[in-house]
């Protein structure tokens, strides 16, 4: 005897098998778990057998829905992306040459915030210094970037400070040069020849 096979759940029809006799009751045929001794109806064109309700019936197969497809970016769109990645990188690097130090007597001096912070301070003090006509006795000295000590007068401390002035008006001067390159750019390839620094 032939039983049809279906699969758990779904109930689609996955094949036919030849059903084995009980041992114990000759003539009577062992029907295992999703099986049937019906015989399935022949599938049309784009159709599937399913096993449901204790019968078979024909389904249409069901159409993918295919995958929505991604927008094609536009020419300003792009440039738009590539602008906006250009103008990160510049700053990234703006802000790195800004916080790398700058050069004062023959050393670097630290300029991230905190010692920027200080540097204003220290030059405060020193000009006042300089207004109450003290400065022949202000000392001070300078932590530098490589860990030695520089000696500064009140009105080396004040240079300092027009130094780092100037040290990070070029950066900055620097910065907008290379932020207008990136403006007035119109494609992709001018964006990305721009320098980053």
């Amino acid at each position: 005897m032939l039983i049809y096979h279906y699969v758990p759940g779904t109930g689609l029809f996955c094949g036919q098998d030849v059903a084995d006799e009980s041992p114990l009751e000759p003539g009577v045929y062992l029907i295992p778990a999703c099986a049937t001794e019906l015989v399935p109806p022949t599938p049309g064109a784009n159709q599937q057998v399913v096993f449901s309700n204790g019968a078979w019936a024909l389904q249409d197969i069901p159409v993918p829905t295919p995958a929505p497809v991604a927008p094609v970016p536009t020419a300003a769109e792009l440039l738009a992306t590539a602008q906006a990645s250009k103008v990160a990188a510049i700053q990234a690097a703006w802000q790195a040459q800004e916080q790398g130090g700058f050069p004062y007597l023959g050393k670097t001096i630290q300029s991230d915030p905190l010692n920027a912070q200080r540097i204003t301070f220290a030059s405060i003090g020193a000009q006042a210094a300089i207004t109450a006509n003290t400065d022949s006795a202000y000392t001070g000295s300078w932590l530098c970037a490589d860990g030695t000590l520089l000696p500064l007068t009140a009105q080396q401390t004040v240079s300092m400070a027009d130094a780092f002035a100037v040290f990070g008006l070029g950066i900055y001067n620097h910065a907008q040069a290379l932020l207008l390159q990136v403006q007035a750019a119109t494609t992709v390839t001018a964006v990305q020849a721009i320098s980053i620094w």
